[in-house]
C-alpha cells in the first residue's frame, strides 16, 4: 500500500468490474469476484477494488473511499477514491473447462497470437 493510506485490510473491499460483456467474460467476472467472498449487504468497509476489462487486457486497481467534512468541501467533492495499492496488468492466455488437467483437458478459449488480426473482435 502506498503511504499515507490507511484502511483496515480485515474489511473486504467493494467489487467493481467493468466491460466483462461477452458470455467468456461473464465467467472469467465470475471468477474473479470468486476470489473475494460473498456479498455482504452490511458493507462497512472503505476499500474498493476494480477490474477494467478493455480490449482483452484486465486492468486492476486498488482505491479506498475519502470523505471530506461536509462544511469545508463543495457538494460535489464530498467523497472521492484514492488508490493505495498495487496496479497490474493481466491478459487471459486459456481456460479450461472442468478440472485442471494440462494434457487432456478441454479448452473453453485458448489465446493464440493470429486471433489478434481483427482490432474491433475481442474475446473477453
Amino acid at each position: 500500500m502506498k503511504h499515507g493510506a490507511t484502511c483496515n485490510p480485515d474489511d473486504r473491499p467493494e467489487l467493481l468490474l467493468n466491460g466483462f460483456g461477452t458470455r467468456l467474460g461473464h465467467r472469467v467476472g465470475r471468477q474473479i469476484g470468486s476470489l473475494f467472498g460473498a456479498i455482504q449487504p452490511d458493507f462497512r468497509g472503505r476499500r474498493v477494488v476494480a477490474f477494467h476489462n478493455q480490449r482483452d487486457f484486465v486492468f486492476f486497481r486498488h482505491y479506498r473511499y475519502v470523505f471530506r467534512d461536509l462544511e469545508n468541501a463543495e457538494k460535489d467533492d464530498r467523497c472521492a477514491l484514492q488508490e493505495i495499492g498495487p496496479r497490474f496488468t493481466l491478459k487471459l492466455r486459456s481456460l479450461q473447462l472442468g478440472l485442471f488437467a494440462k494434457r487432456t483437458g478441454e479448452y473453453e478459449y485458448v489465446w493464440r497470437p493470429d486471433s489478434q488480426v481483427s482490432r474491433k473482435v475481442f474475446a473477453l
